[in-house]
């Protein structure tokens, strides 16, 4: 059985960093598909469903119009945005362990305010 060569820190904080940027740029994609979905929908606020079974409704209607109201385009964006938050870690830690620490603790602030 070959042996697997470890790879270096370096390369591991590399790898981090580059998913991070391609994280980086489909969360950019996303907000802009957002903003633009929404503006299309006329950014009615009043016509959105009021009750939780005007939701449902809503849902069996048109089930993505139903997921977009729900903000799942928001959710699916906040989970892509992970990597970034670690990919940031990685860019400080060596520099400045405070900010690189500061990284992690918004990644944790955002994903509880992403899902309550």
């Amino acid at each position: 059985m070959p042996e697997v060569e470890p790879m270096n820190k370096e390369t591991q904080w590399k790898s981090v960093s580059f998913l991070g940027g391609i994280a980086a740029i489909l969360s950019l994609i996303a907000i802009v598909f957002d903003i633009v979905i929404g503006s299309s929908m006329g950014a009615n606020l009043s016509s959105l469903p009021q009750t939780a079974a005007d939701k449902f409704v809503q849902i069996q209607q048109n089930p993505w119009l139903g997921l977009y109201n729900l903000d799942l385009l928001n959710t699916v964006n906040s989970l892509i945005s992970i990597p970034v938050y670690f990919a940031l870690y990685a860019v400080h830690c060596k520099t400045n362990l405070p900010i690189g620490a500061l990284n992690i603790a918004a990644l944790s602030k955002t994903m509880n305010i992403s899902f309550i």
